[in-house]
Parts: structure tokens; C-alpha cells; sequence
């Protein structure tokens, strides 16, 4: 029996999601203004865990999009 390997490329880029909303979250749980490096680069258009969640969504919809494109029924 053949095992298929269904690992993708995106782990990384989820980790990297993952790290984004624990930087952004760490602020809040230190009884800090949310102040992350994402809203200084943005000048304060959004924060590291809006983009994270962003990250998050997309992969999710992109990954729900091929199951059902390559689902049989």
C-alpha cells in the first residue's frame, strides 16, 4: 500500500501566521497598548494579528477550494 504524502508548503507560512498573532496578543497580555512592529511599519493601518488572521483565512480558503476541486462527489 502506497502512502501519499499530503504535506504542502504552507506549514511555513502558517508558523509564520501563528508567530505574527503571538507577537501581536504578547502586548495585550503585558497590559500594553497593542503597539507591534506591523502597525509601526503601517503607521498604524493594522496590526500584526489582523495580518496573521489575513495569512490564516487565505490558506484556509485556498486549501478548501482544492479539497473541493479534487473531491468526487
Amino acid at each position: 500500500m502506497k502512502t501519499e504524502d499530503h504535506g504542502n508548503n504552507l506549514d511555513a507560512l502558517r508558523l509564520f501566521a501563528a508567530f505574527l498573532i503571538l507577537v501581536s496578543h504578547g502586548w495585550a497580555l503585558l497590559g500594553l497598548p497593542e503597539a507591534d512592529f506591523v502597525m509601526h511599519l503601517t503607521r498604524g493601518g493594522f496590526s500584526a494579528s489582523w495580518l496573521g488572521l489575513a495569512i490564516f483565512f487565505s490558506i484556509s480558503g485556498f486549501l478548501i477550494d482544492r479539497s473541493a476541486h479534487s473531491s468526487r462527489s
